[in-house]
């Protein structure tokens, strides 16, 4: 987020707001040690989750 002509660390991305910095985070670190068709199957499980209320969104 772009404030007083600096970028400001958000938590919950305006684009994305299921999407927390810890979980992108999470996702990226994956790309270490797995293919990126193991990320890809991770994000689309967590969004089925999401969609089906049995993950939260929140920061806790």
């Amino acid at each position: 987020m772009l404030r007083d002509a600096q970028y400001a660390n958000v938590a919950i991305s305006k684009a994305f707001p299921i999407i927390t910095t810890d979980k992108l985070n999470e996702w990226v670190q994956m790309l270490e040690t797995t293919d990126d068709l193991t990320v890809v199957r991770a994000v689309r499980q967590f969004v089925a989750s999401v969609k089906a209320g049995r993950e939260s969104t929140d920061e806790t």
